[in-house]
């Protein structure tokens, strides 16, 4: 079955809770998507994920967007 977005949402947390920085991050948005995972050469398979809009703020530069996948079967992170 589907995980719900609260486990997802634990595994970004234990993650982001081992990191040594004084960078802040947000979570902008969530969505339960299908996307492609290579499954070999030429295969793919559609898997549904958590996907999280993230926010990295470091004071240092210009806040960095970007995704994170959270398979929403498994609750491992997709690469």
């Amino acid at each position: 079955g589907i995980i719900s977005v609260q486990t997802a949402m634990n595994s970004i947390k234990e993650k982001y809770d081992l990191l040594l920085t004084s960078a802040t991050y947000t979570i902008t948005g969530i969505e339960l998507v299908y996307l492609p995972v290579r499954r070999g050469r030429d295969a793919f398979e559609l898997r549904p994920v958590w996907q999280f809009m993230m926010v990295e703020d470091n004071d240092k530069e210009e806040a960095t967007g970007y995704f994170i996948n959270i398979d929403a079967t498994s609750g491992k992170e997709i690469r």
